[in-house]
């Protein structure tokens, strides 16, 4: 979503309006934000920003490279190369681990252009890009870029909940603010990942992540040592929500004990002031029918 359209669509939005927007066969909310100056470009007529939330999400294209194993199947030379480049080249795929780890492509030299983009696209990042040999980078289309831009996103949404602005636009290699906020926009709205776009914080608050393909057996031992350690907050956590309960449950009983100790007390209370009454009554000669009436 570009400037230009966002100005005249939203025009008459004010800051933290809301409004549904159906981008493809997904609906969003919109929530107009104020722009920092800096982020503005010559032309546009105030500061602004939209934050999109998923509202309804349909069913969309898979985004496993999974179909192309049954097409590439027995194939080999150039006709495994013109259907690893349309893998490749697929606007709404992503996931590509389980084509490469497919035979055909296990098959090919380590450093054959299309199988090592296509681990690129597997397990790497934008920043990597640089590191491929020149044969392989020549197969990089505008499209590849794109998606290897959308999936280093990915990887960062899965490792923080909150992506400074100045790390995307490294990460990205995107120096224009505006190019790197579309690009996560992109992102948010092809389901991705989940968040919002904080231009007054320069950060992107993530609320979900698409997992990307595991590398084994390297990536496996760190998801272990993830899991783990997330197994040990919650073990933490339910021990001091076990610790609240039995304090909760020494509260109550403390305070039903002390209720029971108060109206036995207030019941010898009441006893005795009657006893006293009845022997003043019986003294003055007054009897306490009475003296109640």
């Amino acid at each position: 979503m570009r400037c230009g359209k966002v100005s005249n669509r939203f025009r008459s939005m004010s800051h933290g309006d809301m409004r549904q927007l159906k981008r493809g066969n997904q609906t969003f909310l919109c929530v107009l934000l104020w722009r920092s100056p800096c982020a503005l470009r010559p032309g546009q007529e105030g500061p602004f920003s939209l934050s999109l939330l998923p509202s309804v999400r349909t069913v969309v294209p898979s985004m496993d490279a999974a179909p192309f194993c049954d097409v590439i199947a027995g194939k080999s030379g150039a006709v495994l190369s013109a259907h690893l480049k349309n893998a490749l080249t697929a606007p709404t795929t992503y996931f590509y681990g389980q084509l490469f780890h497919a035979a055909e492509v296990q098959q090919l030299p380590a450093d054959e252009p299309h199988r090592a983009l296509l681990e690129l696209m597997s397990y790497g990042t934008y920043g990597q890009l640089s590191s491929l040999q020149p044969s392989a980078q020549a197969l990089v289309t505008p499209v590849i870029r794109k998606k290897l831009r959308h999936l280093t996103i990915v990887s960062l949404a899965a490792a923080t909940r909150q992506i400074p602005y100045a790390l995307l636009q490294t990460e990205l290699q995107m120096p224009d603010l505006r190019d790197m906020e579309d690009t996560v926009i992109d992102v948010i709205t092809e389901g991705l990942i989940g968040g919002k776009l904080d231009p007054l914080a320069r950060v992107v608050d993530v609320h979900e992540a698409t997992s990307r393909d595991v590398r084994v057996p390297g990536d496996v031992k760190a998801l272990l040592a993830s899991l783990r350690s997330w197994a040990a907050r919650v073990d933490a956590t339910s021990a001091q929500l076990t610790d609240l309960l039995r304090d909760a449950d020494r509260s109550e009983h403390a305070y039903r004990k002390e209720s029971t100790d108060v109206a036995a007390e207030t019941l010898m209370v009441e006893g005795r002031c009657k006893m006293e009454l009845a022997a003043q009554f019986a003294v003055t000669g007054t009897s306490m029918t009475t003296f109640e009436a």
